[in-house]
């Protein structure tokens, strides 16, 4: 079911899920970054040290590219430039 920006009924009813699921994700991301955190050596023998370079590199382009388009995305919205 689409609602209007204004409608904000169905939001109310679907709220207790979407926390549910939210908490739940945190929850399995956080359970996954202390198994990385607890096997970082082991997993730095097996790849070396390039691999973690490049993946931070990668990542770190992916993450400014987001970053242009967030702020584009609101300069649009602030109606500062028009895309």
């Amino acid at each position: 079911m689409i609602s209007r920006r204004g409608d904000r009924s169905t939001c109310r009813t679907r709220a207790p899920a979407r926390t549910e699921i939210v908490i739940r994700i945190l929850g399995a991301v956080m359970l996954l970054n202390l198994i990385a955190m607890m096997l970082a050596r082991r997993i730095l023998a097996g790849v070396g040290m390039i691999v973690p370079q490049v993946l931070g590199g990668v990542l770190g382009m992916l993450q400014a590219g987001l970053a242009v388009q967030i702020i584009l995305h609101g300069m649009q919205d602030l109606k500062v430039i028009s895309l």
